[in-house]
């Protein structure tokens, strides 16, 4: 597999963000902290369960709702891809925060943070 959509349809592949590259996916479990995981293209880490997980395979999405609705994928409004979600929490100020289609300034927190997924809400009420 060539690129990120079909690698991630093969059960057991994964995509090496890093390398660029479809690998059998890697033991992301034993890698004990963020620091680690991020060194591993094919990991990613979840900020929730605070584990390091495979990554999940965020090309198979052509949309935004869709692309939202799986966990750790992001739509980025720019470039108009679903990809793994960056981590806007780096980014310092307003200005880089808006170079990262998929993170959104946090006018309230100040905070560069994940865009979040509005497309799943069809009507004015719950938007």
């Amino acid at each position: 597999h060539s690129d990120e959509t079909s690698c991630g349809s093969e059960g057991g592949c994964c995509y090496d963000v890093i390398d660029m590259v479809c690998e059998i996916c890697p033991d992301c479990g034993d890698l004990p902290d963020e620091a680690s995981c991020d060194t591993e293209g094919s990991c990613c880490w979840d900020e929730n369960t605070m584990v390091c997980d495979v990554c999940p395979n965020c090309g198979i999405h052509s949309d935004e709702t869709s692309c939202g609705s799986e966990g750790g994928c992001c739509y980025d409004v720019i470039d108009m891809v679903c990809e793994i979600c960056p981590d806007c929490g780096d980014l310092p100020d307003e200005a880089s925060c808006d170079t990262e289609g998929s993170c959104c300034w946090d006018e309230n927190t100040m905070v560069c943070d994940v865009c979040p997924n509005c497309g799943i809400h069809s009507d004015e009420t719950s938007c």
